[in-house]
């Protein structure tokens, strides 16, 4: 298959990022919002996942008011609030109980899903009145197949199954990057990551739609540390957007501290954004790639053909990402920062506050 991200395609690519805030969703939305000469944001689609659908559209929405966005400039829809088999979340598809309806990863996220931080609750703009995946369809009807729209999933595939599934003729008009998967030890279960296991039913279908799909597993986003110096370059803004933005990173380095004894925690969702900011700086694969949707040990797994023997027959499906520049990475990151720190109402209200 030939990478659509070849194609010409006049720059800034557009977007639509579907993601289930959640700290590192957080970081996704400022990277995407600030670096416009290649990629313009068309809308911000929320699903359940980190916490519920409410509380990622509200996120969504504070982090959008925190970077200057007001007026819907950005639209933000709202997508499924459970994932597409319900009755699968109550059985015995992990040993966790975290996996029964209506319990999210309070543990990483927190009780509102962005623990850490105080995003104030004012000029909080309007949700679009129309369902995600119909809000996809919209935009991608405005584009060419000669100049896809990217589908950035950062959490949960419902929304991207959904929208595939309901406009399978709008499919040869998209790309998807995901983050997603692991092809070594799970952040959710031993053998799966967290986005994945909450929907493998949608994960399947995604995976098997003929969309080309990259992917961002845990491999690659577990290299991309935010270190203590990284830390302080955030601080060292002075401000209160940064006051924010660095009290989300501590609350979630004490839990991956805590849970899997990571010295500095991983920032996964920014790097499903910066592939498609600069795809030259990963380094991939072409593969097949299957979701395991039964039960059990294995259940959320994504199972990879590396060597191209096992999967007899069937087409390669997912480009795989195994590794990134990580010093590009963290430059781009850190000026996305610097650029919605400048235009922060946050520190505004703080001036004012002072005076």
């Amino acid at each position: 298959m030939t990478d659509v991200y070849k194609r010409t395609c006049k720059r800034p690519a557009p977007v639509i990022l579907d993601c289930d805030p959640g700290h590192d969703d957080a970081f996704a939305i400022v990277l995407a919002a600030f670096n416009p000469e290649l990629l313009s944001l068309l809308a911000i689609t929320t699903v359940s996942g980190n916490q519920s659908l409410e509380k990622t559209t509200l996120n969504a929405l504070r982090i959008l008011h925190a970077c200057g966005f007001r007026e819907n400039i950005i639209p933000v829809a709202k997508g499924a609030s459970a994932p597409l088999m319900l009755p699968e979340l109550a059985d015995s598809r992990s040993d966790s109980s975290q996996h029964d309806v209506g319990i999210y990863p309070v543990e990483v996220h927190g009780e509102t899903g962005m623990d850490g931080a105080d995003f104030p609750l004012v000029a909080i703009p309007k949700v679009d009145e129309r369902k995600a995946w119909h809000l996809m369809a919209d935009i991608v009807s405005l584009y060419s197949a000669e100049c896809p729209v990217t589908i950035v999933a950062t959490g949960p595939l419902t929304n991207v199954a959904l929208f595939v599934t309901l406009y399978p003729e709008l499919r040869s008009r998209i790309r998807i990057v995901l983050m997603g998967g692991t092809f070594e030890r799970g952040n959710i279960h031993p053998t799966a990551e967290f986005n994945i296991l909450h929907d493998p039913e949608a994960a399947h279908i995604v995976f098997h739609s003929g969309v080309y799909l990259t992917m961002i597993p845990l491999d690659l986003t577990h290299q991309v540390l935010v270190t203590e110096d990284i830390l302080r370059k955030i601080q060292s803004l002075d401000s209160q957007f940064a006051k924010n933005m660095a009290g989300l990173v501590e609350f979630f380095r004490d839990s991956y501290q805590k849970i899997f004894g990571f010295p500095s925690p991983p920032l996964h969702d920014p790097c499903a954004v910066a592939y498609v900011l600069d795809p030259s700086r990963f380094e991939t694969q072409f593969i097949r790639v299957e979701v395991e949707t039964g039960k059990g040990l294995c259940a959320g797994q994504t199972v990879g053909d590396f060597y191209g023997r096992f999967f007899v027959g069937k087409p390669k499906n997912v480009n795989v990402a195994l590794k990134m520049d990580i010093g590009w990475f963290w430059n781009s990151m850190l000026q996305s920062l610097k650029k919605a720190n400048e235009q922060s109402p946050l520190n505004n209200m703080e001036k004012m506050r002072a005076t």
